[in-house]
């Protein structure tokens, strides 16, 4: 009589032996012949045989499509541009001879090179986020002219960052030394001080000021030169604007310096970018590459260096009040 031998669970281990080896048997086999094993539906998806990829068949004569905006504007033969008003140089403005120059000019210039159109310029006497709100409403395929980036205009437009600049106060030195006169602590300090700040009417820094500045008094001019003479006159403490702005302020004018001190907030950035509104989306793309392969994204320094001859034909005075010198930060 055979002693059988079992397991914990009963199974005799003869048996169990047995079972193993027809298992390794049958599996052998199925490979050898190629045979597809199927696996249990709960524990591995199904998988496609070779004849279900046979299904699938493509059109190598199909004509190709390009993206809906791209096409419109290729149908159009032009490249509809909305710069800011009014001028400010180095970025967007008029020569003594009425021609468009400037760093964004020849931005948008090279974008419809690309896309091997016409650049047709429009320079609307409207707000800066009316600007960018034109292109949402497809009256321009591109809001362009020191654009910041801000949450409302987000809401109208998608941004091709293009510079990166910082926010900025000019403030008056004998204010800034009232507050506090450890550098390294000056930021708390101004945080929480009540000073009176000038900023542009409609601009970034009308929105971004009282939150950056909860305890400060802001008040708003038509322009940037409206600002200046508000400084000068004591009727504001600081001017609060971006770094590039304050900084081309006093080197324009260096017995500023004197009396005004800029402050960077290296904490808070100011992103530059063109508006391409949501029936141009094929554009921003395109805008993105084309930056990324001409300059790359600026920031001040490499403004200052790029445009410096430029500069000095812009500078900004808080005396006369020509064209380019009431330039308006956005």
């Amino acid at each position: 009589m055979t002693d059988w031998k079992t397991h914990s669970t009963g199974t005799p281990s003869v048996l169990r032996n047995l079972n193993q080896v027809l298992l390794s048997l049958l599996l052998m086999v199925l490979i050898m012949t190629g045979t597809p094993i199927q696996a249990s539906a709960a524990t591995a998806p199904a998988t496609l045989t070779p004849g279900d990829a046979d299904r699938a068949t493509i059109d190598l004569d199909a004509k190709p499509r390009l993206n809906p905006s791209i096409q419109a504007i290729r149908d159009s033969g032009i490249l509809r541009i909305g710069l800011a008003y009014p001028d400010n140089l180095p970025l967007y403005g008029h020569d003594k001879d009425g021609n468009l120059i400037g760093y964004d000019v020849d931005l948008a210039r090279g974008i419809a090179r690309a896309l091997r159109v016409k650049p047709v310029f429009s320079q609307p006497q409207v707000t800066y986020t009316r600007l960018v709100q034109l292109a949402s409403a497809d009256q321009v395929d591109v809001a362009l002219g020191k654009l910041s980036v801000t949450i409302p205009r987000l809401g109208y437009a998608q941004p091709v960052p293009y510079l990166n600049l910082h926010q900025s106060l000019l403030i008056n030195r004998r204010v800034l030394e009232s507050i506090g006169q450890d550098p390294a602590n000056i930021g708390p300090r101004l945080l929480a001080a009540p000073i009176r700040i000038g900023v542009i009417e409609g601009s970034a820094y009308s929105v971004w000021g009282p939150s950056t500045l909860p305890r400060a008094r802001f008040t708003t001019y038509p322009n940037w030169q409206a600002c200046v003479d508000a400084l000068t006159s004591r009727q504001v403490d600081a001017l609060m604007r971006d770094s590039f702005e304050t900084a081309r302020l006093v080197k324009s004018k260096p017995k500023l310096a004197l009396e005004y001190v800029p402050i960077i907030l290296k904490d808070k950035v100011d992103n530059i970018a063109m508006y391409v509104g949501p029936r141009m989306e094929g554009l921003e793309p395109i805008g993105n590459f084309y930056v990324n392969i001409t300059t790359g994204v600026l920031d001040e320094s490499e403004l200052f260096r790029h445009f410096k001859a430029e500069m000095k034909s812009s500078q900004v005075s808080t005396g006369s009040k020509s064209k380019s010198q009431h330039s308006d930060s956005h």
